[in-house]
Order: structure tokens, then sequence, then C-alpha cells
């Protein structure tokens, strides 16, 4: 029998404390950052658990009254229900909603307005979680942080260093302009930096190239404090233009540099539909910090093959992962070992100033060809030398990517069975013990492009694949459809879905025409963790057993995160 039940987020807890008396292998433990917004995500947990939580559409952001020029903004004040409130600072639930879609819906592009940040991550333990707030400011009108900024935690070492990388705030431009009215503007000076935050120091890690901001990212730090990330080294000619002109007072226009440079990234992203990255040659990057956050040496990497001097195309390598050795992997531009002139990227080790591709052996059609950039890519290295990561196969006429295995030191690659031949699958992390998680599909509908995914649980010495779904209790709220970070002691960072009430920005629950609470499918972050002794449920004889689907509006949150920068991917 199924039950489909109604979870409001502030209850789960309360449920996740009858699942730890289950006999099941997994208990399942709700993290207190998950109720600070929309939906959260899984980023990373070090030794002690600690669990590192990326929070989508924060509740409750604070309102710049001073942006919102209600004098002249009639669009907005109409809509407002008591505009004279809002003017004196005083703001209801009803206005901060009103407020909030007029910023992000109707006006986010336009720079007079105040802008708000998307993305928060904070660190989670037993007993609560601490904000990191990365490059963020305190506004000195608010006189609060500006919340103006993206954050993404990547990782944790044992001793809680953080890594990870985030968007500059917006600040304020005042400019006259020629027809002498008095504005102000908001800018950011980038929008992906590389950081760690070392003994509570926060350690910026710039890129060689700045233009328009340039690019940067920290995804890994080790306990000796390596860091594994990637850098913007060129600009290619289209962006030095565009920066050309804005530095132009001619050709720019009656507005600061700053404001130019801004409109530019968003022009440049959305007339050549990608991100600003690929404007630059961007490279893996090492650094060598030590405890007290001091930057002691760095080791850039190339890409696997040399470019004909004339070749004027954008490559890249990236580094998602080092282990304690500074072996880093991730992925490069590299030539298609069957075809002249097709490159593309693949898996790649980072070791000793040296780059080698891998998981390159699969002899692609044209048509692949054309609709992957990237045909295979490492996502984690252990200490064992053992990296993990996936691959595009061809099964079916279907693009599939299959989670590997890959031995550095014997350089054998594997590619385990996983829930079915045409599953698609995504090895995300691996531990010292050869315990790989990750995600895949458990549709076998051939062509559906929202087949169901769940997480799993892969032991490289038993050569044993499960589905994380079954480890848990039976009567467990959740569906895991992706098991992101897996420390040395078993725990695991997982990604659910869960059935809860659909909340506003205020945090309150959105009621239909007859009053009711809305329902809908959410994601949210859990903590994995092994009981001593315990084995899988056995589901069949339990009358109250939770069906897990794992689909609808969860997974497309999810895809939505892949995009904007899990450890997975990169915007590439």
């Amino acid at each position: 029998m199924t039950k489909t039940r109604l979870y409001p987020f502030s209850t789960l807890a309360l449920t996740c404390l009858s699942l730890g008396v289950s006999a099941a292998s997994y208990e399942v433990v709700e993290l207190d950052a998950t109720d600070k917004g929309v939906s959260s995500f899984a980023a990373a947990i070090n030794e002690q658990g600690q669990t590192g939580i990326l929070v989508q559409t924060p509740f409750n952001p604070p309102i710049d009254i001073s942006l919102l020029n209600l004098e002249e903004n009639d669009a907005l004040r109409d809509q407002l229900n008591d505009p004279d409130a809002v003017e004196n600072g005083q703001i209801s639930e009803e206005d901060l909603v009103i407020i909030y879609r007029f910023l992000v819906g109707s006006v986010p592009a336009n720079l007079l307005y105040q802008k708000l940040g998307s993305i928060q991550s904070y660190l989670a333990n037993g007993t609560g979680s601490t904000e990191e707030t990365g490059f963020d400011i305190v506004d000195a009108d608010m006189e609060e942080l500006s919340r103006s900024v993206d954050t993404f935690v990547t990782d944790i070492n044992s001793q809680g260093d953080v890594a990870g990388y985030g968007s500059a705030p917006y600040t304020k431009f005042p400019w006259v302009n020629e027809d002498d009215e008095a504005l102000t503007y908001v800018a950011r000076e980038f929008s992906s930096r590389g950081f760690v935050r070392i003994n509570g120091q926060l350690v910026e890690l710039s890129p060689e190239e700045t233009s328009l901001g340039g690019f940067s990212q920290a995804r890994a730090i080790t306990d000796n404090y390596l860091v594994a990330g990637t850098v913007s080294t060129e600009a290619n000619d289209i962006l030095l233009d565009t920066l050309e002109d804005c530095n132009d007072e001619e050709t720019r226009g009656d507005f600061p540099a700053e404001v130019c440079y801004n409109d530019a990234v968003r022009s440049l992203e959305s007339n050549y539909n990608r991100a600003l990255n690929r404007f630059f040659q961007t490279r893996a990057n090492v650094w060598q910090l030590d405890a007290e956050g001091n930057i002691n040496g760095q080791t850039r990497y190339g890409i696997s093959y040399q470019p004909d001097e004339e070749d004027t195309g954008v490559y890249v390598s990236r580094a998602v992962d080092v282990n304690e050795q500074g072996i880093a992997v991730g992925e490069t531009s590299h030539l298609n070992p069957f075809r002249d002139n097709v490159v593309r990227n693949y898996a790649a080790i980072f070791k000793e100033g040296e780059v080698m591709a891998f998981a390159d052996q699969e002899d692609y059609s044209l048509s692949s060809l054309n609709r992957n950039n990237t045909l295979s890519t490492a996502t984690a290295i252990n200490n064992q030398n053992q990296v993990v990561g996936y691959a595009i196969k061809t099964i079916n006429g279907f693009d599939r990517t299959k989670f590997f295995v890959y031995d550095l030191d014997s350089e054998e690659l594997v590619f385990p069975d996983d829930f079915f031949p045409g599953s698609a699958s995504i090895a995300r992390d691996i531990n010292d013990q050869g315990q790989v998680v990750g995600e895949g599909e458990v549709d076998s509908v051939i062509g559906s492009s929202t087949r169901r995914r769940h997480a799993f649980l892969y032991d490289i010495d038993e050569q044993r694949f499960e589905n994380l779904n079954d480890l848990i209790g039976c009567d467990a709220p959740y569906t895991l459809v992706q098991a992101h970070s897996i420390n040395n002691n078993g725990e695991i960072a997982a990604l659910a879905t869960v059935t809860g009430v659909r909340k506003d920005i205020t945090g309150e629950p959105q009621l239909d025409d007859d009053g009711n609470q809305i329902a809908e499918e959410t994601v949210m972050t859990v903590k994995l963790v092994p009981v001593p002794g315990g084995s899988p449920d056995d589901c069949e004889e339990t009358d109250d057993k939770q069906e897990r689907q794992g689909a609808g509006i969860g997974w497309l949150l999810l895809a939505l995160m892949t995009m904007v920068g899990l450890r997975r991917r990169y915007q590439s």
C-alpha cells in the first residue's frame, strides 16, 4: 500500500528521529540549513561529518528602499498594499513577495535596481549551521550584508577549512547624466572568483586574466592545504573588443564604465549563448597554501596537446579535485584519437606539471561529437590514486553517461555495471576505502527525457553496486536522487526529493484559491550515517512503505543546480 504524505520541513527533523531505530543500513539525518530557502543541495562532507550545503532562493532577502525609487516607479507602487509603509522601511510579508518578484522577474538586467543573489552556502554539523558569506559585504544603507552575491562552497577539509567560489557584491555608483539627472547604478567586479577560508581568513584566488572580472574557481582543498581549481589566463578578441568599447567614453554612452562592464558580460553571454568563462583560455591550477592562509606556490597546467600557432580557438583544462600527493583530476581539451582536428573535452590527470588525458577510447559518431563538447570527465580522486568520473557511451542510439573507476597506478579503466545497461550514471566522489557515490537513471523507458534518478553506492573491492534508497528505512519520506560526497567514515552528503509545502520568499506556505496549502516536490540536503550492524529493511513486508518517485519538479531543480555549479560542472 502506498501512502502520499505531506511534510512541512519544520517537522521533517522529527520524522528523522524515528528513522534511526530502523534496522536499515543508513540513518537519514536532516540538516539545519535546509529551512533557510526554497531548496538545498549537498556540496561536500568532511571527516567530522561537517556538511557543505547550497541554499537556493534564500528566504527574507533584505530590501534596499533607496533603489526602489517608488516616487517615480508607478509600475511597482501600484502593486504594493502599502507603498507609504514600504518607503518608511516597514515592509509587510505580502509586499516583500511583490517587491521580490519585481526585482527578479521584471528588472533583473536593469542596473538601476537592487540585485539579489540566489545561492547561499552553509556549513552544517550536528548542532546547527554557520554561513559562508564569501565575498559579500555590509551595505552602508541597509546596515547588513548586501545579499547580492552567489556563494558556492565546494569542499571542506578535516580542519573545517573551506574551498569555493562566488561573485562580487553589487555596489553603488552615483551618476549625474547629461540631462542633469542624478542616478544610482549598481555593478559588480566579477561573477566567479575562487576562494578558500582557512582558520577563519578569506583568501581570494585571483585569475591571471581579469578582463571583465576574469574567471576562477576553487573546487577542492586537502588537509595539507593543496587547492585544486581553474583560472582564466587569456581573453579572446571578442571580449577584448567589447572591453575596449567600454573604456572609450564616446562609445560607451552616458553611464559609468563599471556599468558598461556588467552590461557587456550579459550581452556576450546572451548574444553568443555561452558563459563568460568560454571567452577565456581557462587552465587547471593547483595552489599550495599554509595553515595561516598564505599562498606559498602554485602549478598552472596546460592542455593535453599543443594547438597550432595560428589556432585562435578557446581551449580549457579544469581541476576539480586533488589528493594529498598533489595529483589533481578534471578534464582537458584533447584531440580525438579517431578523427583528425576534432577537439573535445576528456577526463584528465594533472601531475607534476604534466597533463594526461584518459577515457578517450570510444570512437564516437559525428552526431555524438556534434551533440557533446565533453565526452568524459574525472570528478574525484582519493589518496590511493583511484579516480572516478563518467564518460559518454552510445547505447541503443542514445548518448548516455556511464560512471567509471580508473586506477592511476595500474592505468586500468573500468565501467562497472550500474542500474541497467541503458541507464545514464555519474560518479560524484570516492573515499579512501574505495566507496563511490553518485546517481543513475532507474527508468528504462527509451528516449524519455525525464527518466527518474536514484543515488547509488558502489564498493570497488567487493564490486557491489547498490541503490541507496534500498539502504534506508522503508518508511523514510525521502527519495535519494543524488549522492554527492562521501567521507572515510562512510557518511554521505546526499540530495533527496520530498513532498512538502510550497513556500513564498518569506518562508510562509502558499495557499490555493480555497485556502489550502499547496503541495510540491522539492529538493533538500540530507546526511546518511551508517548504522552499526544495520542491514537493508525488507520493505515487501512493510504496509506503509513510501513509494519513492524521484522525479517531477525536484529533478528539474537538480538539473538547474547541475547547470549553475555543483561539483560536477563548470559552466562549459
